[in-house]
This record gives C-alpha cells, sequence and structure tokens, in this order.
C-alpha cells in the first residue's frame, strides 16, 4: 500500500508528520510504520493506521490495544471495570452486530468514553505508568510495538 502526500493531507496530517514523511525515504506504508517505530514515533504510526483501517479494523485495533494495557489500568484503578466492560461488548459487537448487542456497546462505550476509546490512548496511558524506570519504559515500547505491529497485519490481510 503506497502512502501518498494526498493520503496525508486528506486525513489531516500535522505538518510536521508530513515533513518527516517527505524526509524519510519511504512510501509504502508498512515501511514507513517501522521507520516510525524504529525512531520511536510511535503515535505518528498509531495515527496513520487508525486512518486507513476501515471501520471493523479499528474497533479490532482498539480492542486490543487496550487489552494490552487493560492489567495495568485495573492496578491503578482496581474496581473500575468500564474499560473492561467496553472491550467485551464491542467484541460481543463485533461478532453478532445485533441491536441488543449495540445497545450494550453503546452503554458500555458511555461508561467508558475516555478509558477505552483509542489506541493510541490506551497505549499512551501504558506508556505514563511503565515510565518510572528503564525496565518499565522498555515495556511500554514493547506495547507499542506490539499495537502498531498487530495494526499492520489487520491493515494487509488479505493484500496480494
Amino acid at each position: 500500500m503506497k502512502l501518498t502526500i494526498e493520503i496525508l493531507e486528506k486525513h489531516k496530517a500535522c505538518q510536521s508528520g508530513i515533513d518527516w514523511f517527505l524526509a524519510c525515504g519511504e512510501t509504502e506504508v508498512r515501511k514507513v510504520c517501522l521507520k516510525l517505530l524504529s525512531e520511536g514515533i510511535f503515535r505518528n504510526a498509531n495515527w496513520l493506521i487508525a486512518r486507513l483501517l476501515k471501520c471493523d479494523d479499528k474497533t479490532r485495533y482498539a480492542i486490543y490495544a487496550a487489552s494490552l494495557v487493560l492489567e495495568t489500568y485495573e492496578k491503578k484503578y482496581p474496581g473500575d471495570n468500564r474499560p473492561r466492560a467496553a472491550i467485551t461488548a464491542t467484541k460481543a459487537y463485533l461478532k453478532n452486530k445485533t441491536a441488543k448487542n449495540k445497545e450494550i456497546l453503546l452503554e458500555a462505550r458511555a461508561a467508558a468514553a475516555a478509558d477505552a476509546a483509542a489506541a493510541a490512548y490506551a497505549a499512551a496511558a501504558a506508556a505514563d505508568a511503565y515510565a518510572d524506570d528503564a525496565a518499565d519504559a522498555a515495556d511500554a515500547k514493547d506495547v507499542n510495538t506490539k499495537i502498531i505491529k498487530y495494526g499492520l497485519r489487520l491493515l494487509y490481510r488479505g493484500a496480494k
């Protein structure tokens, strides 16, 4: 999949992201994302993947990211089951898009709006939670890498 300035502008990329893209020397999305990862620019890789995924795959991507940091969140906020409920309801809706599952999903999402809204924020929360020492920072980098690689698998699923 080729990335162009037109695609970045269509999705309202920030100017610093466009400038980085012009300087990076890559146009293939997978290579661009992996280069962003290697430079520690997780947020831009996440932003790009989230813009290019189809709707259901964006949801799968958010579920995956939130699931990776759920344990950390629950340790920090014991008793707050809103993110877990939102993940469970979203998975159920993806499997069976009934009106009842949609109602449950919307209720769970409303309850957990800020807590499980997007993969970027979930991953950022994990990075913040881990940022206390070098070993924890390495764990956060690992989480970010897993999220981006999963997003790339979704993006290229079925691509020839």
